[in-house]
Order: structure tokens, then sequence, then C-alpha cells
């Protein structure tokens, strides 16, 4: 029987926030570096849509000092599935795959865990903040 330290557990979950974080920081570059292009390949005015695409961004990277996840819930996406683990966080992130990495924090799914209670957990595996 082996048995899983704390120290594995943590590791664990700090190597899946790292990823979260590397996919944020790719995606911000890439909004950033798209207003640009947005700007001059639509009809509308550039200098107004270069704005539009740079205050999305903003707004997307514009995290302050809070963190990008702050929970796990390990639980299936479709009833009867198998549970999976899905950080949940205040922006969403997909990685390079557009596979998600964290789950925004209003999304039906991230919703659904949050109502889970301990008397009727419905399908959630663990919730972990």
């Amino acid at each position: 029987m082996s048995t899983i330290t704390r120290a594995e557990i943590l590791a664990v979950e700090q190597k899946a926030v790292d990823h979260a974080y590397d996919c944020y920081a790719a995606r911000l570059a890439e909004m950033d570096g798209t207003s640009a292009a947005m700007a001059s390949a639509t009809g509308k005015d550039g200098i107004a849509n270069r704005v539009e695409a740079e205050a999305r961004a903003a707004a997307y990277g514009g995290l302050g000092d809070q963190a990008l996840v702050f929970a796990r819930v390990d639980a299936p996406e479709e009833p009867g599935a198998e549970p999976r683990p899905w950080y949940i966080g205040r922006r969403g992130v997909r990685d390079a795959s557009n596979e998600p990495v964290v789950l925004l924090w209003t999304s039906p799914l991230a919703k659904r865990w949050a109502q889970a209670l301990p008397e009727d957990p419905g399908e959630v595996v663990l919730r972990r903040q």
C-alpha cells in the first residue's frame, strides 16, 4: 500500500498552477501581439479598434494581487463520466490545444460544483481551496 505525502500532493498542485500561469501568460502575450493586427484587419477605425483590443487585454490581465486559481474540484464533466481535476479561477484559461486549464468561476460547471454540499456532494469527489 502506497501513501502519498503532503509534499507530493503540493508538488502536483503547484505544477498544475504553474502550468495555468504559463498558459495565462501566453494568452496575454497573444492578445497584446494581435491587437495591432486586429486594428488594421477590420473596417472599424483602426485607433478605436486598437483601443478596444487593448482594453480587452487589460481586463483579462487585470488580476492585481489576486491569484489566478483559487479552487480545485474533482468531478466529471458529464454525469456518469470519470471524475477529473478542474481548476477554478478568476479567468478562463486554455492551453495551446484549446483544452481548459482554468474554468472561470462563473461558468456553469464551476457554479454546479460550488453548490455541492458535504451532505449532498453529487458527483463531486473532492473540493479544495
